[in-house]
């Protein structure tokens, strides 16, 4: 088990090409954890949650603005709302890979609109923005939509498609009857995102 946890980290620190700059999170600064079931954690007690864990890592306040079975459409009306009462100045996007149909392409270019639309808010707002992709497929595959690297790349904003590719085939990282990652998935999931902040310059 300790030998799987080293590779995996390996896998996900390693995961990501060259990083874009964020500015540096003050002591005081707000992160917001945006998503679905997977940020939400239903099945988990708080402090077990990813939000939870980065925020005591961190030192910092982090929000966990998870709902549990939100779609798209959903996400992208809440999020103008979210921005404004929150007033975070990082958001961790973590949402939307079940939405894409490879045999939709109609509903898959929707589903790139609704990005589109957070991010550009985010962005005219001035408020910075880490994207973790979510696989499209399901085992063996797991591999994030190809439209979450376009995103970050459009959008010059962090990205990492490899965390959750490598926690959800992994039976040890998940909770079998909710098929969501148990504590150990979420901590791994943690490490990964404080690996793309340092590299980000968001933290030291």
């Amino acid at each position: 088990m300790r030998n799987l946890l080293m590779i995996l980290s390996f896998l996900i620190i390693t995961g990501c090409s060259k990083t874009p700059s964020l500015p540096m999170l003050t002591e005081d600064a707000k992160i917001v954890a945006f998503g679905d079931e997977l940020t939400a954690a239903p099945h988990l007690m708080a402090e077990q949650t990813y939000p939870a864990l980065l925020a005591k890592q961190l030192k910092r306040s982090v929000i966990n603005a998870g709902v549990t079975g939100e779609t798209l459409a959903q996400a992208v009306k809440r999020f103008p709302q979210m921005l404004e009462t929150e007033k975070p100045a990082l958001v961790i996007i973590c949402h939307g890979g079940y939405a894409i149909d490879p045999t939709n392409e109609a509903a898959n270019t929707q589903t790139l609109e609704y990005f589109r639309q957070m991010l550009g808010l985010a962005r005219a707002k001035k408020i910075s923005v880490v994207l973790i992709g979510i696989p499209e497929k399901q085992p063996p595959h797991f591999a994030p939509a190809d439209f979450y690297k376009r995103l970050a790349r459009a959008f010059e904003i962090p990205y990492h498609g490899a965390i959750l590719s490598k926690i959800l085939p992994e039976l040890q990282m998940m909770d079998a009857e909710q098929h969501l990652p148990n504590p150990q998935g979420y901590q791994l999931l943690t490490d990964g995102i404080i690996e793309i902040l340092k590299e980000s310059k968001a933290i030291p």
